[in-house]
C-alpha cells in the first residue's frame, strides 16, 4: 500500500485558503511528525471542511434565491368578515408550488371546516369566510 507523500498533501492543501496554506507550509517545514497516516487524516479532514463550506454556501444561496422562483400554482387567500371597520381580515394564504387546483382545494376545504365549526359553536354568528385568488 502506498501513501501519498507529505509534499503532495501540502500542495493539495495549499489551494484552499490562507489557513490551509499555513498548515501546508507547516507540514512541509516539519520533519514528518505525523507520518503518512497523519497526512492522509489531515487531508481528508480539510477536504471535509471544504465540502461542508461549499454545501453551506449552496444551501444559503438556495434560501436567498428561492424567493425569486415563481410559484407554479395560483395563490389563494382565505378571508373572514370583521365586525370592525375593516371589511375583511386576511386569515390564511395557500401558495404551494403544486400546479392545478391544489391551492384552491385546500382553501375550500379550510373554508368548509371553519364555517361548519363556527356554526356549531355559535349559530347566530355573522362572521363569514371566503376564498379569493390573488
Amino acid at each position: 500500500m502506498s501513501f501519498p507523500n507529505k509534499n503532495a498533501n501540502a500542495s493539495i492543501l495549499a489551494g484552499s485558503d490562507s489557513r490551509l496554506r499555513n498548515l501546508a507550509a507547516c507540514l512541509k517545514s516539519s520533519g514528518d511528525p505525523l507520518g503518512p497516516l497523519g497526512d492522509i487524516a489531515i487531508t481528508h479532514a480539510l477536504h471535509g471542511i471544504t465540502a461542508l463550506t461549499a454545501l453551506a454556501t449552496i444551501v444559503i444561496l438556495g434560501v436567498i434565491l428561492g424567493g425569486c422562483t415563481p410559484m407554479a400554482g395560483a395563490t389563494y387567500r382565505l378571508y373572514r368578515s370583521s365586525g370592525d371597520s375593516a371589511p375583511r381580515v386576511h386569515f390564511a394564504s395557500f401558495n404551494s408550488i403544486r400546479s392545478g387546483d391544489f391551492n384552491r382545494q385546500n382553501c375550500d376545504m379550510t373554508l368548509g371546516l371553519l364555517t361548519t365549526n363556527l356554526q356549531r359553536a355559535d349559530p347566530s354568528s355573522t362572521v363569514r369566510f371566503w376564498c379569493a385568488v390573488e
